[in-house]
């Protein structure tokens, strides 16, 4: 009888240690479960994360998408206006012969078109004074277009360059692009240069330069097509607080510090974007913007920290005159 009791507890005790060795190996599996439990979480962590850049990403490819859907909506109605107008003058031909048909005017000619904002408003050439626009004036929200001629004499015996330039003070690239537009119309161009994108500076505090970047993309896109020629594009000039050099303004210098930062990180996008869609940048060494010197050139600048002086002017005048001489005759 005492044997078969000491035999049952060694058994039970056999059982025991089997049961300890096996809640052993258990525990252990569960502290590898829950190992490749917490990676595999991060694992998903990282994949939404990189879900949400690309629903992100998506969200404003379709926004481009939709704004130059807009932009070709807009050209296909102007092809079919021209296309109905061209229908039109064919049913003329057959009109008696005492009523000729209408002849269309044949464009213009012009070697280049400089369209801007007021950056460029005194650049070739001088426009008038605002008081004379009364117009534009009395509707100040409403950019009214000054448009001038100008030659720029060459550098060899041959014929002077022959140019229109078209300013809208305060416009955007919609404004230009309707402007652009009406030009196509009347005018040939054989280069059409272009400075816009300062005037959007009273949003880069709320919304950032996204929205800039991609309507001045958009526009030298579509002016690529409304044209048909090369296209040039004049980055943006830093601005200066007329009270920044002998810092009597903080918050003013504090601004346009931070305008300056916008200005840079735009014409940055916008350097890479004209490399891939064959776009020159006219870009003028005086008003390079670095680390070292973020307002290159104050003196080069008006009183009011954003429009060319006279000097300033020069130095634009310089870059267009060596761009368009090379451009048509330094072959």
């Amino acid at each position: 009888m005492f044997s078969k009791i000491m035999g049952s507890k060694a058994k039970i005790t056999e059982l025991e240690n089997e049961n300890a060795d096996l809640k052993a190996i258990i525990d252990n599996r569960n502290l590898e479960l829950e190992a490749q439990n917490r990676e595999l979480k991060d694992q998903l962590g990282d994949v939404i994360t990189k879900l949400n850049q690309i629903l992100e990403e998506n969200l404003s490819l379709r926004k481009t998408n939709e704004n130059l859907a807009k932009r070709v909506e807009t050209l296909e109605t102007l092809l079919s206006e021209n296309a109905i107008s061209e229908c039109e003058s064919a049913e003329t031909d057959e009109t008696p012969v005492s009523e000729p048909a209408y002849t269309p005017p044949e464009k213009e000619k012009y070697d280049t078109l400089i369209l801007s904002d007021s950056i460029m408003r005194h650049v070739m050439k001088d426009c008038p004074k605002v008081t004379k626009y009364s117009a534009w004036r009395d509707k100040w929200y409403e950019p009214h277009p000054i448009e001038q001629d100008f030659t720029i004499p060459t550098k060899k015996l041959q014929p002077p360059i022959k140019g229109k330039k078209v300013i809208m003070p305060g416009a955007r690239c919609d404004k230009l692009f309707s402007e652009a537009i009406r030009l196509s119309q009347q005018y040939t161009f054989e280069a059409v240069i272009i400075s816009v994108g300062v005037n959007y500076r009273w949003e880069w505090s709320k919304e950032g330069e996204g929205e800039t970047i991609n309507n001045i993309q958009e526009f030298l896109e579509a002016l690529k097509i409304i044209f048909g020629c090369r296209i040039a594009y004049a980055p943006m000039l830093p601005v200066s607080s007329k009270n920044e050099q002998d810092n009597k303004s903080l918050p003013v210098a504090e601004s346009t510090a931070k305008l300056n930062e916008s200005i840079r990180e735009i014409n940055s996008q916008l350097v890479e974007f004209c490399e891939r869609r064959n776009i020159k940048q006219l870009t003028c060494p005086s008003f390079t913007m670095d680390d070292e010197n973020p307002v290159p050139n104050r003196h080069l600048l008006a009183k009011d920290g954003v429009h060319l002086n006279r000097k300033g002017i020069v130095e634009i005048d310089h870059l267009i005159m060596d761009y368009l001489n090379t451009l048509f005759w330094d072959h």
